[in-house]
């Protein structure tokens, strides 16, 4: 999972963001090096190598930034991590961290 913004006045950076994507591909270095072998979310399923097609899986203003996704069997649940600058865009300020939980990875 990673952040970022389809509008053009969203703040974007490393840790600043207001959507979260997914992709995926078999870990190998030829298939990390070749686009064609990446897959990304397309919000009804998976797109392979056309990153134009990929789709949040959420879209919350300015508000998304450093972004972690784990699956936890125990409790049959995603978890989402994610940290954002209370302040966009100072970034040498506090930082607002929250985590998401839902039973699928689009909530």
């Amino acid at each position: 999972v990673g952040h970022g913004a389809s509008h053009p006045y969203s703040p974007t950076s490393w840790m600043q963001g207001s959507e979260v994507y997914m992709a995926r591909v078999v870990p190998s270095i030829a298939a990390v090096k070749d686009l064609a072998e990446w897959e990304f979310f397309g919000g009804d399923g998976w797109i392979k190598g056309n990153t134009s097609k990929a789709r949040p899986l959420f879209f919350w203003g300015n508000r998304t930034g450093v972004t972690t996704m784990t699956y936890i069997p125990a409790v049959a649940r995603y978890i989402t991590c994610i940290s954002t600058p209370t302040f966009s865009p100072f970034s040498e300020k506090q930082f607002d961290t929250y985590f998401l939980e839902s039973e699928s990875i689009t909530g």
